[in-house]
């Protein structure tokens, strides 16, 4: 930190003393205390902040509906994973909505 603070000119604009001044911290800051690489899950769940427990759920369950359908290839699976495909994107669609008509 002493080195980089060391770095600055005085003699320039106090406003790019300041500037200079915050750029050094936070930069020796980062390398200090490195922030946290986020998770899939977590970049997934900050790029769509209408997914919630709710909605991970029932995907969870239409995936393993697809997977017995898969290994049975029945066409009463096929039927069950359709439907509940079906209600979930409404579902999904509907609360992925809510945010946009609420700001308009």
């Amino acid at each position: 930190m002493e080195k980089s603070l060391a770095e600055i000119d005085l003699e320039n604009h106090p406003e790019k003393i300041l500037k200079d001044l915050i750029n050094k911290t936070k930069s020796t800051i980062d390398k200090c205390f490195p922030p946290r690489c986020l998770s899939n899950r977590a970049q997934k769940r900050a790029e769509k902040p209408w997914i919630d427990k709710e909605i991970s759920k029932e995907e969870t369950l239409q995936t393993k509906l697809f997977r017995k359908y898969r290994a049975s290839n029945s066409q009463t699976d096929h039927k069950n994973y359709k439907n509940f495909r079906k209600k979930n994107s409404v579902r999904r669609k509907r609360k992925e909505r809510k945010p946009t008509s609420e700001n308009s």
